[in-house]
């Protein structure tokens, strides 16, 4: 029981620290690209509603040029968050996995502890991280 603790903690960590550092990653590109994403979505909008071929015109090309200033972290970005959701995914089916053992051991009419740590901590960490998927 001691090493399941010890093993559960080490995957607590990791997850954390994973999401830290990937959280840092997409906060700091989404910080510095900002300005580039507003005057983006502006340009989209004036796209919506311009009747007008040339203005049409001049605004895609400023558009391209200002998405291929940011292609490279656009995609980084995409990665990072593809990343943050696997590992929320994981943590998904350590819940799952909880729930199955429960009903199964409770079917055969076996004795099942709960709540212990693992699924105290299981729980935590569905919840960040169906926060976080709603989030993405």
């Amino acid at each position: 029981m001691n090493a399941k603790i010890k093993a559960l903690g080490l995957i607590v960590i990791m997850f954390v620290t994973i999401s830290i550092v990937f959280d840092e990653i997409v906060i700091n590109l989404v910080a510095v690209k900002m300005p580039s994403l507003i005057r983006l979505a502006e340009l989209h909008h004036k796209l919506v509603v311009s009747n007008d071929e040339e203005e049409i015109i001049k605004y895609l090309a400023e558009s391209d040029k200002l998405f291929a200033g940011i292609e490279k972290d656009a995609e980084s970005l995409y990665g990072t968050f593809e990343v943050i959701e696997i590992l929320c995914m994981l943590n998904l089916t350590f819940f799952l996995q909880n729930v199955v053992n429960f009903l199964f051991t409770n079917i055969m009419g076996r004795l099942f502890q709960f709540p212990t740590v693992q699924q105290f901590s299981d729980l935590m960490l569905f919840g960040s991280s169906v926060v976080v998927i709603r989030w993405f």
